[in-house]
């Protein structure tokens, strides 16, 4: 993985939330999961210029977590004051990713290729990504 793919990935999830406050629950699974899927998608789109990230879905998918966290009694505007601090789980899953795609050292045609893959099957990431026309 190129070490600014590496240190984007990195800064993206654990930026995305600040520090947990004390009375917390646990961070909702489907939050996390589209925390990791968002970071990781604007990851590989920084990575590689033949991908980006289609803000109208990021936006929907934004829109969707705020209503979902409102449901579960969460406060929209502050979310992150009420849950656990996904930090670590959300740092493991990035280096298993990293890990499994072989993304660690990879050129930017491997990360394209990763990006690629994952629009192909239709990932959570991939959902988020498109091929930018040459």
């Amino acid at each position: 993985m190129s070490p600014r793919f590496a240190r984007w990935l990195c800064l993206a999830a654990m930026s995305a939330l600040p520090a947990a406050a004390q009375d917390t629950r646990p961070v909702p699974a489907y939050f996390a999961d589209a925390i990791f899927d968002l970071a990781t998608a604007r990851a590989l789109a920084t990575s590689c210029v033949s991908v980006d990230v289609n803000e109208a879905i990021s936006v929907d998918l934004s829109n969707t977590l705020l209503s979902r966290l409102a449901d579960d009694g969460f406060d929209v505007d502050t979310p992150e004051t009420g849950m656990d601090d996904p930090g670590e789980v959300l740092a493991k899953w990035q280096e298993t990713y990293v890990a499994r795609m072989g993304l660690h050292g990879a050129s930017t045609d491997k990360v394209c290729a990763v990006a690629r893959t994952e629009i192909e099957i239709g990932s959570g990431i991939g959902r988020l990504l498109y091929v930018v026309a040459p």
